[in-house]
This record gives C-alpha cells, structure tokens and sequence, in this order.
C-alpha cells in the first residue's frame, strides 16, 4: 500500500506565533512541539510558593499555597462550566474566573491555604434524573401494554 509520511518543511515549522514553541519531530501524521517556557500546572501571580497535591479524586485536583499578600493562583487547565475551587485557609468555595486567555484562575487569600479544584458536570443531576424517568417510562410502557392484550386461546 500506499506509505504517506507527514515530513514537516521550513515553513511549517516557523509557523508557530510564539518563539517558545520548538518543533520536537511528528507522531504518525501529527507534527509534535514543545513549549520550553512552560510553567507547570500552577502558578502565582505574585510571590509565593504554589505546589501541586495530587488526589485519588479524578475529578479534583489540589495546590497547596503560601504566599505573602493576596494573589492570584493560576491553573493550566481550559476554562470550562462546573468547576469549582474551595480554599481551605477560608473554608469557602469560590467561583473560578475565567480570565483573559483561556486558563482558570481564582483568588487567594495571604498565608498559607489549600486550593482544591473540582469537576461536575453542570447539568448531571438533570441528566441523571432524566435517565431514570425515561427508563420508568419504558417499563411502565412495557408492563401495561402486556396488561391490556387480550389472550386469544382459539388460536
């Protein structure tokens, strides 16, 4: 058969806007580049030390910050509806903000705090509520149909 082979060319390669961009070589027909500026998954947006604490929770994920006035933490991850953070310095949730860009962010207070991000899907409940009665419909449909069917004996 026919062997196609993605070989990128000079002008691929500087077609990447940032210089922090390098091309690292392709993955089957999927060219491959790495930021070499990368800042990891957190970040402040003043002084501090910020440290990710991974969860057995897929849906969660935690920093553990201390940082000398209140800031802002930053986390590499798209914005999207239903994710929440909690900061345990003040025991509150607090609404991610979604910023110029497209990553999340939320407020810190100064000291020392926790930040866990969480993930639920906005309309779950809905959905599941809506699974449940349309699978109670089904089996209502089913057992009265059965119910209402004469039994004919002469056939």
């Amino acid at each position: 058969g026919i062997v196609r082979r993605f070989v990128p060319n000079a002008p691929l390669t500087g077609s990447m806007p940032f210089p922090q961009w390098r091309y690292e070589g392709h993955l089957g027909s999927f060219s491959v580049f790495r930021n070499t500026r990368a800042r990891g998954w957190f970040w402040l947006g003043y002084k501090g030390r910020v440290k990710a604490v991974h969860t057995k929770n897929p849906n969660q994920i935690a920093a553990k910050v201390d940082t000398p006035a209140p800031t802002r933490l930053y986390w590499s991850q798209a914005y999207s509806p239903g994710w929440t953070a909690t900061i345990s310095h003040a025991g509150i949730t607090r609404p991610i903000s979604d910023p110029p860009g497209v990553i999340q962010s939320v407020k810190v207070p100064k000291g020392r705090s926790r930040v866990i991000f969480r993930y639920r899907a906005p309309e779950l409940n809905q959905s599941l509520l809506l699974s449940v009665g349309g699978i109670a419909v089904a089996l209502a449909i089913g057992i009265f149909s059965r119910r209402k069917r004469p039994v004919n004996r002469n056939a």
